[in-house]
């Protein structure tokens, strides 16, 4: 059998290991939001571009189209 020694002692290592798991965790979200964050940032840029190649090629295709008209 287990003294009661061995179990403090057992308990407080069991402890130490949830606070540093929890502390992991805690950071993991953390890094998740921030991921999150740079995520979203990406698709914003990534439809403004595509807004403005789309306005580029209209233009492009309006200068076309008055050089075939000359």
């Amino acid at each position: 059998g287990h003294d009661i020694r061995t179990d403090t002692r057992e308990e407080a290592q069991t402890r130490a290991k949830l606070d540093y798991i929890a502390t992991a965790v805690d950071e993991i979200r953390l890094d998740n939001k921030a991921r999150d964050r740079e995520v979203t940032e990406l698709k914003e840029r990534v439809i403004r571009n595509e807004e403005s190649v789309k306005s580029a090629h209209k233009r492009i295709d309006g200068l076309e189209e008055e050089r075939g008209a000359c």
